[in-house]
């Protein structure tokens, strides 16, 4: 009796590359998502961070400009002003050229406003 060998080809069968194909469908599914969630957030934050620094930039500004006024009465002048039902507080004091005028190319001393708005 002799047996002839059978030549089958090993590989994998439809089924499980259908399997193997839909799994990395979603694993890349859940990947893209993922990122696309990281990206939002990260625009969000930075978005709020700039708005931060612009707020901390203005109150650096100031609390150097106000600190390096000179000590007595008078320096710092205010009214409180209600218009419409709104605040609009405001705040003057006399500087020379420098961060307080929002420039250094001014001669003299002048009288700077802020009006803060609610």
């Amino acid at each position: 009796m002799f047996i002839v060998p059978v030549n089958r080809r090993r590989g994998f069968t439809l089924l499980e590359i259908i399997m193997a194909v839909a799994i990395l469908a979603t694993m890349a599914l859940a990947i893209y998502r993922f990122v696309q969630a990281n990206l939002v957030a990260i625009r969000l934050s930075s978005g709020a961070i700039a708005a931060d620094a612009r707020y901390d930039g203005l109150r650096e500004v100031l609390a150097n400009q106000w600190q390096s006024l000179p000590s007595g009465r008078g320096a710092l002048l205010g009214d409180a002003f209600k218009l419409n039902d709104r605040e609009r507080d405001e705040v003057r004091w006399v500087c020379s050229a420098g961060p307080g005028l929002l420039t250094r190319y001014a001669a003299g001393d002048f009288v700077v406003a802020l009006r803060l708005q609610s």
